[in-house]
C-alpha cells in the first residue's frame, strides 16, 4: 500500500514541480527552486524545510544533516517522506547515495513526527533552459531504499534501445 502511495505523491510533487519549471524556467540554483516549491507546497501538503536530523555511525549520533524537505502529510497519507531536490540533467549514482544516507538516518530520528518513515523522492530540475531540455525527473525509493521510480535508468534504457534499433537499420540497408 506504501509503495503505490508513495508513487502517487512523487508523481504529484513532479507535476507541482513542472508547473515550478513552466513558470520560472532554468538556469536558477537549488535555492530558487526550493522556495517556489516551498510556496506551493504549502497550498494542500505539510512539510518540514531543512530540518535538521541525526546521522548515525554504529548506532552513535555523529552530527546532522539537512535534507531539503520532509514532507508529513498529504492528503490523508500521513507518513513522513524525504524530498531532496538537484538542479541537474542527470541523476547520478552520488545523489541516490545521498538520498540513501538521509533514508538509512531518518528513522533512528527521535522526532516524532518523523515516525513511520515511508520512502524518499530524489527530484532533479534541468539545469538548462532551451528548446528539448531534460525534463524534471524523479527517483523515488521505500523506506529501505529499494527503488520505486528511476526515471533517469529508465531515459538511459530508452535511449539505448533506440541506439540499438537504429544500428540495427543501418545493417540491413
Amino acid at each position: 500500500m506504501d509503495a503505490s502511495k508513495l508513487k502517487s505523491v512523487a508523481q504529484k510533487i513532479k507535476f507541482i514541480s513542472e508547473e515550478i519549471r513552466k513558470n520560472l524556467g532554468g538556469g536558477f540554483n537549488e535555492t530558487i527552486y526550493q522556495n517556489a516549491l516551498a510556496i506551493e507546497l504549502r497550498r494542500n501538503i505539510d512539510y518540514l524545510k531543512e530540518v535538521n536530523i541525526e546521522i548515525f555511525y554504529k548506532g552513535e549520533s555523529i552530527g546532522v544533516d539537512r535534507p531539503d524537505f520532509i514532507l508529513t502529510k498529504i492528503d490523508s497519507f500521513c507518513k513522513p517522506i524525504l524530498l531532496e531536490l538537484k538542479v541537474t540533467n542527470k541523476i547520478t549514482d552520488d545523489h541516490r547515495m545521498q538520498l540513501k544516507s538521509y533514508c538509512i538516518s531518518l528513522p533512528k530520528n527521535n522526532n516524532p513526527l518523523l515516525n513511520g518513515f515511508a520512502g524518499g523522492i530524489l527530484l532533479a530540475f534541468p539545469n538548462c533552459d532551451i528548446e528539448g531540455t531534460p525534463k524534471i525527473k524523479i527517483f523515488v525509493v521505500d523506506a529501505k531504499f529499494n527503488v520505486l521510480i528511476d526515471e533517469q535508468k529508465e531515459e538511459e534504457r530508452l535511449i539505448e534501445e533506440q541506439k540499438v534499433k537504429e544500428k540495427g537499420c543501418k545493417k540491413t540497408k
